[in-house]
């Protein structure tokens, strides 16, 4: 690879990236300290004609129906039950809204809880992974995108002279850095 195509790769990637890139770092580091967020909680009990079940796609469509009826959009991520027969509640999570619904103990009512995320919890949650497949695959690409230019930059300082001694050094010193990070973790 020439210099000329190595330095344009860099600078498309780069300029390219650069708002994803400061996205993840700024979630990344302030969740890494518990700041997650914040979200505006609706809770509401519902009279149900029967008993919940549990069963994970019974529990999934019961909440589609239910937030049908309310005009609120479902989540982007994944549902799952959490809990055991006798005491469980199904949490469906998203970028937008975390969703839950639980029975009580009255077996005709159900507990629905709807948490609405505030515009940075929405960009957390599109970092943990939780929104939509269009997200998912640039995430994807945003990651190949940071190894190109790293390997890019990297290249770039090899073929320089005055810079090869120096990125070898740096080279050595930032593996040592994440293997010392990796054992005291």
């Amino acid at each position: 690879m020439n210099r000329s195509f190595l330095v344009h790769a860099h600078l498309a990637f780069a300029a390219l990236l650069l708002p994803f890139i400061m996205m993840f770092a700024i979630t990344g580091a302030f969740y890494t300290w518990g700041i997650k967020g914040a979200v505006e909680t609706g809770q509401y009990d519902i009279v149900l004609s029967q008993p919940l079940k549990y069963e994970a796609e019974y529990l999934h469509q019961w909440l589609e129906d239910a937030l049908e009826i309310k005009g609120i959009a479902t989540p982007s991520g994944q549902g799952k039950i959490k809990g055991d027969a006798e005491n469980y509640h199904y949490e469906w999570t998203g970028s937008a809204r975390d969703v839950s619904v639980a029975a009580t103990s009255d077996p005709l009512i159900a507990h629905l809880t709807i948490e609405e995320s505030s515009y940075y919890r929405y960009l957390v949650q599109l970092h943990k992974g939780k929104g939509g497949v269009v997200f998912k695959v640039y995430a994807a690409l945003l990651a190949l995108g940071l190894v190109t230019l790293a390997i890019t930059g990297v290249s770039m300082a090899l073929r320089m002279p005055k810079f090869k001694m120096l990125t070898q050094r740096y080279l050595i010193t930032g593996s040592f850095m994440f293997i010392v990070a990796l054992l005291l973790s």
